[in-house]
């Protein structure tokens, strides 16, 4: 969206204009500007009716937000683009739309850079589809209310807000009782959806597993999606733990692709400098073309009909051209990124690898976060493999051979069937195979 676009948007916005907003949630109906005056919401009876039971049985029965979507699933009740299950993200983005109490906000999110690729893009090969592809919610100071009609009491809502947050402190995620060295970085290699920890409930042993969101049959319709099976906590952390440690120990590894990647360097900026300047004009020809084809229809020569579908194909292209020119930025700060990365690595060294040993949970998770980008699990196969965010060229392989269920088991004894491709340790894997396998069974 062009800068003129966004300023006019915001000037309708604080005129109160609902035809800024991008439709009508759930429980209301857009009516478009017409003879009947300026575009405006109109209040859904029956959708209207499921909104306010949301409230009141989040708020006055204290179901939780999975229970509501379980019940409107239950009675058949369809969603606004008539799905027949309710998603949890469905109900909360309903418990913390301010428009239900009459007051819509406009520039409520923001599109920022995704951090991690969705199973979409993963399955599809097109992340990044674009720089900003992803959004954050702005704060609520710059929010531009716009009057609507209202279907609950802002005390209600209120008091929905409060309990929204109140279950946030108590959530899983923030829940410190159980320490999940790789939470945020998993992701089932079967089926491609994200692994989250959580402790056995029905064990009086109090163990932790790694559990691929696909396993959960009351996420899907159609029941469980992935094959896979649970995987012990301290297995896995395990794995991995000695992976980061093996790589902090050998920086030679490390020392001889960053001399590799010096000697590309030049080449390679080279490479994205001309790129970026090809698209810049590129961009700079199209806006030539667009200033031509308004010159012709000012002077009459084309009509408006003529010059409107060949003007939004210009607007496309340059769209189109300039996210190509964000993601070249992208692609150009990544690198610098990695080098300055490998550049610091002799101080990281330095610093951790006297004591790896004897780090703290906070801090190990730290190493893991700075040096991991991604741990893909393949449960069915039992196969791991690490991806560092200094990717190297070779795989590494633990361990493989066994036709024995590995990762399940109760203790760290799966030495004979757990493969770990890791992109980057290539030094003497003999003997770093054998040292793992040892202190894993220590």
């Amino acid at each position: 969206m062009s800068i003129n676009r966004i300023r006019y948007n915001q000037h309708k916005a604080k005129q109160g204009r609902v035809s800024v907003l991008s439709g009508a949630p759930y429980g209301y109906v857009y009516i478009a500007v017409g003879d009947h005056g300026d575009a405006r919401y109109e209040i859904h009876p029956q959708e209207a009716d499921i909104v306010r039971r949301v409230f009141k049985l989040y708020v006055d029965e204290g179901l939780s937000i999975g229970a509501i979507a379980r019940g409107l699933t239950a009675d058949h009740i369809a969603t606004r683009r008539g799905a027949s299950q309710w998603e949890r993200s469905v109900v909360w983005g309903i418990l913390r739309n301010p428009a239900y109490t009459g007051q819509a906000a406009y520039r409520k999110t923001q599109a920022v850079t995704r951090q991690r690729p969705t199973k979409q893009a993963n399955d599809h090969g097109f992340y990044p589809k674009h720089v900003h592809s992803s959004s954050r919610q702005r704060p609520r100071e710059e929010w531009l209310m716009i009057s609507v009609p209202r279907i609950i009491s802002e005390r209600l809502f209120e008091r929905a807000a409060r309990q929204l947050e109140a279950n946030k402190k108590h959530a899983p995620r923030n829940n410190k009782r159980y320490e999940y060295l790789l939470s945020g970085l998993l992701r089932c290699q079967s089926c491609g959806y994200s692994i989250y920890g959580k402790p056995a409930s029905n064990s009086k042993y109090k163990r932790c597993y790694y559990r691929c969101m696909g396993q959960d049959g009351h996420r899907w319709p159609q029941g469980r999606v992935c094959a896979g099976h649970p995987i012990r906590v301290e297995v896995l952390d395990e794995l991995v733990w000695e992976q980061t440690k093996q790589l902090i120990q050998y920086p030679e590894v490390v020392f001889e692709e960053y001399s590799r990647r010096i000697h590309s360097k030049r080449q390679g900026d080279l490479d994205l400098t001309s790129m970026m300047m090809k698209k810049k004009k590129e961009v700079h020809n199209q806006e030539l073309e667009k200033k031509r084809l308004l010159d012709l229809y000012q002077t009459g020569s084309i009509s408006l009909e003529e010059v409107k579908p060949r003007l939004d194909r210009i607007r496309e292209r340059i769209k189109s051209i300039e996210q190509e020119y964000s993601l070249l930025e992208e692609e150009k700060h990544r690198e610098q990124k990695q080098l300055q990365l490998i550049e610091q690595f002799s101080t990281f060294q330095e610093k951790f690898s006297s004591r790896l040993s004897d780090l703290p949970f906070e801090e190990k998770q730290q190493v893991v976060r700075l040096l991991v980008e991604e741990v893909q699990v393949d449960s069915v196969n039992e196969k791991l493999t690490v991806k560092h965010v200094i990717p190297l060229d070779k795989s590494f392989p633990l361990r493989s051979g066994s036709k024995r269920r590995a990762l399940r088991c109760t203790g760290f004894r799966c030495r004979d069937h757990t493969v770990c491709e890791n992109p980057g340790l290539k030094k003497a894997p003999d003997q770093l195979e054998q040292s793992l396998i040892r202190d894993a069974l220590s």
